[in-house]
């Protein structure tokens, strides 16, 4: 009720920018419902590891309850090293102001009897992505932990800009003070920006330490035997 006696008193063109932002997000978020496509579209890199697959179920069972999907939120932020990947900018979305590309600002949440649709893929996503971005940064730091090799910041740093990057949250370099703005033109830019990256910048994945190393050969070839089958 605060936010919106706020947003009541804004100025016009702010309220219109709002306006047009919602109406062509909607377009988007209309074609993004029910397809479920998180697992074979932005984490089809890690089709082959245990955490896809442990992402699956969590997944349907928070599409269609908010409550199912709120407790493994909550148990995600406190999980031990959650801490540890917010500092090194591991990207867990949620369903305010850092969402899923496909499900920002849309106009279908407020439909009875489409809304629940619309939140629920929203649910969906975030769930599954969050999951396996979660569950592959903690793996891979207690492989470097059973190493007995410590953690370094700026090694768990370039582990959560691997996942990120491999999970089609990429980073938009110069353009990121305008990432709303060419979210609400383009489809998934940071989609896009990571697919990018990983063909003409693989110094993300090969130039780092040996467990990014091993988790990209890991996950390169189980891509090719998922596309091979």
């Amino acid at each position: 009720d605060f936010l919106d006696k706020v947003n009541r008193l804004r100025p016009f063109s702010s309220k219109a920018k709002t306006i047009i932002a919602k109406a062509l997000g909607t377009t988007k978020a209309a074609r993004a419902t029910l397809d479920v496509s998180f697992p074979l579209r932005q984490g089809v890199f890690y089709v082959g590891d245990k955490n896809f697959r442990k992402s699956l179920i969590p997944m349907v069972q928070d599409a269609f309850s908010s409550a199912k999907f709120e407790a493994r939120q909550k148990a995600l932020r406190e999980r031990p090293n959650a801490g540890l990947g917010q500092k090194s900018g591991l990207d867990l979305t949620d369903l305010h102001s850092n969402r899923e590309e496909q499900f920002v600002n849309n106009y279908l949440e407020n439909i009875p009897g489409i809304k629940h649709l619309v939140k629920g893929s929203n649910r969906a996503y975030i769930s599954f992505g969050n999951q396996l971005r979660a569950g592959v940064f903690d793996g891979m730091i207690e492989n470097l932990r059973k190493a007995g090799k410590g953690v370094d910041p700026d090694e768990a740093k370039a582990i959560a800009k691997f996942i990120n990057t491999t999970t089609g949250r990429g980073g938009l370099g110069s353009l990121e003070k305008v990432a709303g703005e060419l979210n609400t033109a383009v489809f998934s830019p940071r989609l896009a920006s990571s697919r990018l990256q990983m063909i003409f910048r693989p110094s993300i994945y090969l130039r780092h330490s040996p467990e990014i190393r091993k988790q990209s050969l890991k996950s390169a070839l189980s891509l090719a035997a998922f596309m091979g089958t």
